[in-house]
């Protein structure tokens, strides 16, 4: 209906534009035939001027080049710029209208005229060409010039070149023809406009008659006759006809988004059912129907509790007072509410209902229900309920303690175990940062193995340090950290796998001691000696530290055995032990090399310093006897004693002359002490 609207103007329209069309082919036509004679004429004069050109050139009048180019603008019809040059026949410019041309090569053309100075250059012809809209004319014409002058000017041959260039020209030549022609196209115009408003007005009025049979038609009156009986009653026609299509696009619209409605109810996986509001079904759609087993003809216009069948509210009317549906039908407020559904063979399943009214002037005229079947999500919550037991039963017996903390070391969670270990209960841990149950010492070694090892690999290996216990002790663990990352992979957490290896530390030292003690004195034995000897060697030639060494070796210790036996002999080694010992500093070393046969490391100490300690120890050891079961038993000792030297470069070299010394010392009559020279 919309194109009747403009159907009073289209026959007018088309009147003028007729008119406008046929002037505008008229213009066309004069402004191309003017534009062909301009044309026309200016070859013809760029030939005439190329000539003169020419004639010039040969006769050595290459100096009225300028006044050859002016006469030729004046021949032409009148171009805006007319340039002439002489080039020789290698392609350099001789003369030229343009000064500035003068030395340039043929290049300075423009492509087309290259290709024909080339041409022209072959033989005595002209050649004619243009740019492509042929604004722009050249011609060309080769030349010979008499021999005497080819002898004194060095060249026989050359070309002349006209360019004409016709742009300006052509365009006053059509603007011309456009103001000629302009009185006849206002007469033209005027007299179309003159017949549009005739057909206008005689199309007007015939048409009015059918306008008010239209707007009968778009109230509903089918009964009007449509009689057109002149043209101008379009108009009306058209406005009517508009009016008829507003009301059809406003009711197909409507249809339309019932029809949506209707298709996205029947595609929701979701149950949907309407109630009026004496609960009876009005529409229900395929999901509902499906889930409750029900056949949408037996549904629509059954009550809601014949459809809808809770567990908790049992089945019938009086058993269902306390439904959610029940609720809103009466009081108009909205429920939601985890629910189990009966479907119609009786089997039970969980849903998740939506309970909405529809209100309309402050009443409740209905409700819809909206329910999405929960299975999965039940045995998905039920799996997972019982996942978490599972891991709180493995987290709770677990012998090793497990702790979770986030990047900024506070303590997020903790198994009974870690709890024990250091004293305190979940929520006291909570409190404080792992950083905090740290001695200091390892609270940069912590930071450096977060950043260098955890982060960058997401673990580390086991690595140990020490915790403090909430009653202050200080105990060593064993750890492993992991890495937690969010879903972006960002770093959230970690968590960490502690053991306490205080026992373990404490046979690791034991064992250690067992290793490097003599079982009998519990001293140094000859292995941990002969090691420390190694480092204060290494230490001596390095730093040039003094340091000596001591042999001692029991006078008669034989007679010992053989008069009082073994164990009175191994008090004997017992005592000799705790009197060293008591003489010693810090840093000495107090061994057994085997049998009655000791040595004692003195570091920072001259061979005189030695030699001088050593005969103190003799004297302290003569006059404080061994007391073994009211016995008192008196011994000597004899000693040797060498200076680390700078060709020291093994323990053996040392014992080998301190040896020395002891045994020159028991050959000079024991109870002595002699030092190695």
């Amino acid at each position: 209906m919309r194109p009747l609207r403009s159907l009073r103007l289209l026959i007018p329209s088309i009147v003028v534009l007729c008119f406008l069309v046929a002037m505008a082919v008229s213009l066309f036509h004069g402004t191309e035939s003017r534009r062909a004679y301009v044309l026309e004429q200016a070859r013809a004069d760029c030939m005439q001027a190329v000539s003169h050109l020419a004639v010039a050139a040969e006769h050595g009048l290459i100096h009225d080049i300028n006044f050859l180019a002016e006469e030729t603008a004046r021949l032409a019809t009148d171009p805006r710029s007319a340039n002439a040059a002489v080039f020789n026949a290698e392609g350099a410019i001789l003369a030229a209208s343009n000064s500035a041309w003068v030395g340039q090569t043929v290049a300075r053309l423009p492509s087309y005229a290259v290709a024909q100075f080339n041409q022209a250059r072959q033989g005595r012809m002209v050649v004619m060409s243009g740019n492509s809209d042929s604004h722009v004319i050249t011609a060309m014409m080769s030349y010979a010039l008499p021999r005497r002058q080819a002898e004194l000017r060095g060249l026989d041959r050359g070309v002349a070149y006209v360019a004409f260039d016709l742009s300006d020209a052509v365009r006053e030549a059509q603007g011309h023809e456009l103001t000629e022609r302009l009185p006849e196209l206002v007469l033209s115009l005027l007299t179309a406009a003159l017949l549009a408003f005739l057909l206008h007005r005689l199309v007007t009025h015939p048409l009015q008659r059918l306008e008010r049979a239209a707007r009968a038609v778009a109230s509903g009156d089918f009964s009007s006759r449509m009689e057109i009986g002149a043209v101008g009653e379009i108009q009306g026609l058209s406005r009517a006809f508009n009016q008829m299509s507003e009301q059809l696009a406003a009711r197909i619209a409507q249809a339309e988004r019932l029809a949506l409605r209707d298709e996205l109810l029947e595609s929701l996986g979701e149950g949907v059912c309407g109630l009026d509001s004496r609960g009876l079904c009005i529409f229900i759609n395929p999901a509902a129907l499906s889930m409750l087993d029900w056949v949408r003809e037996e549904a629509i216009g059954s009550e809601w509790f014949q459809v809808f069948r809770c567990k908790t509210t049992g089945r019938g009317a009086t058993a269902s007072r306390d439904c959610p549906i029940a609720l809103t039908l009466r009081d108009g407020q909205r429920r939601e509410s985890d629910e189990q559904f009966f479907n119609g063979a009786g089997r039970q399943f969980p849903v998740h209902l939506t309970v909405t009214p529809i209100h309309q002037a402050g009443k409740t005229v209905g409700v819809v229900l909206a329910f999405l079947g929960i299975s999965e999500r039940k045995r998905a919550e039920h799996a997972l309920a019982e996942s978490e037991a599972k891991y709180r039963r493995l987290h709770e017996s677990m012998t090793d303690a497990f702790v979770m903390v986030d990047m900024g070391g506070h303590i997020l969670e903790s198994n009974r175990a870690y709890q024990e270990m250091l004293g305190y209960t979940a929520e006291e841990l909570k409190q404080y940062t792992y950083i905090d149950l740290t001695p200091e010492k390892w609270h940069f070694e912590g930071a450096r193995l977060v950043a260098d090892r955890i982060v960058p690999l997401g673990y580390s290996d086991v690595y140990e340090k020490e915790y403090q216990h909430k009653d202050g002790h200080v105990f060593p663990v064993e750890l492993r950290t992991f890495l937690l990352r969010d879903e972006h992979g960002v770093p959230n957490a970690m968590w960490s796998i502690v053991r306490d290896i205080t026992k373990r530390k404490q046979v690791e030292a034991e064992m250690i001691h067992l290793a490097t003690t003599d079982p009998l004195t519990g001293v140094a034995n000859r292995r941990r000696f002969l090691d420390q000897m190694e480092l204060e060697l290494a230490r001596f030639q390095r730093y040039g530290e003094p340091t000596s060494l001591l042999i001692i070796d029991i006078d008669y210790f034989k007679r010992v055995n053989d008069s009082y036996g073994h164990a009175v002999g191994d008090s004997v080694l017992c005592h000799l032990a705790s009197l060293a010992n008591a003489l010693l500093r810090r840093n000495d070393l107090f061994g057994r090399l085997g049998g009655e046969e000791f040595g004692i490391l003195l570091p920072a100490t001259r061979a005189d310093g030695a030699a001088e300690f050593a005969e103190r120890l003799r004297l302290y050891v003569s006059d404080n006897p061994a007391q073994v079961d009211q016995v008192s038993i008196a011994f000597t000792i004899s000693i040797g004693v060498t200076e680390f030297n700078a060709g020291d470069d093994h323990p053996d070299h040392v014992l080998a002359r301190a040896d020395t010394a002891l045994y020159r010392a028991k050959e000079n009559g024991r109870n002595r002490v002699d030092v190695a020279e």
